[in-house]
């Protein structure tokens, strides 16, 4: 007979729902690390892009003082 269409004891299902359990914390924790990775990177961003921002409006302020004590 057929192993797969055997009838499934308690002990059966209780096995197999452990299994899945297991399988869905590792897939969840998985999600979570590569969550965490993104956020991360997105964050290392947007502080690049600020900074640089920030820059470039020093250098125009800088220019802009240079240019109002000369007059």
């Amino acid at each position: 007979m057929d192993e797969r269409n055997a009838p499934a004891t308690k002990g059966d299902i209780a096995v197999a729902v452990e299994r899945l359990e297991e399988r869905l914390n590792e897939k969840i924790e998985q999600l979570r690390s590569e969550m965490n990775h993104g956020y991360r990177d997105l964050a290392e961003r947007l502080d690049d892009g600020i900074t640089r921002m920030l820059n470039a409006f020093y250098g125009v302020a800088e220019a802009h003082g240079k240019q109002a004590r000369r007059a």
